[in-house]
Parts: structure tokens; sequence; C-alpha cells
């Protein structure tokens, strides 16, 4: 069976897989490719940081 949090980390990722490959599909063809890539690497410091604070309220 599968448990409740590995349920939804696997729809959280499912989520963030659609959102993303949707948003890059969207740059892509507008042909802003390298600004996307940019905000989705300056999003990664905020998803790490979000990570370590439910890690630790958790």
């Amino acid at each position: 069976m599968i448990s409740y949090n590995t349920l939804v980390v696997l729809s959280g990722c499912a989520l963030l897989g659609v959102a993303a490959g949707t948003v890059g599909t969207f740059a892509l063809l507008r042909g802003r490719a390298l600004v996307a890539d940019a905000v989705g690497h300056a999003a990664l410091p905020g998803v790490a940081v979000a990570a370590l604070i439910v890690a630790l309220v958790g």
C-alpha cells in the first residue's frame, strides 16, 4: 500500500512536472527559453529553504 506521505510527495512532483512542462513549452515557443531557465534557477533556493523549514517544523 502507498502511505499518505508517499501519495502527497508523488502528487506534488506530478503537479510540479506538469506546471514546469507547460511553462517551459510556452517559453520556448515564444523564444524566451533563457528567461525561463533563469527564473527556474532563481526559484531553486526558495524551494530548498521551504523544504528545510518544513523539515524543521514537521
